[in-house]
């Protein structure tokens, strides 16, 4: 898929969040940057090469764009759509429900 993707989109098709409406309450509350500048809105774009900061819980977790999805795909498939400085797999899923 070329071009761009809305935030939300993107972090649920890749598995990062459980769900799209928690994606987007993440970007409303202020815990995501897309290269250094505040995201407040779910429908900013994301490309590739891009980078997202997420702070969340504490934690601090920097992941690359390496690519788009045009529908949420398998867990393994979603993880070749970023690379990430910590491993993310389930830290923001597990603790979903305290924020």
């Amino acid at each position: 898929m070329n071009g761009a993707l809305r935030l939300d989109k993107w972090i649920w098709f890749s598995r990062i969040c459980k769900t799209r409406s928690f994606a987007q309450s993440l970007c409303q509350q202020g815990c995501i940057k897309i290269n250094s500048v505040l995201v407040n809105k779910p429908n900013k774009s994301v490309r590739i090469g891009d980078s997202i900061t997420i702070n969340y819980l504490g934690k601090t977790f920097v992941i690359k764009v390496l690519s788009l999805a045009k529908r949420r795909l398998s867990a393994k498939e979603a993880e070749k759509m970023y690379q990430s400085n910590f491993p993310l797999k389930g830290l923001i899923r597990k603790t979903y429900s305290y924020f």
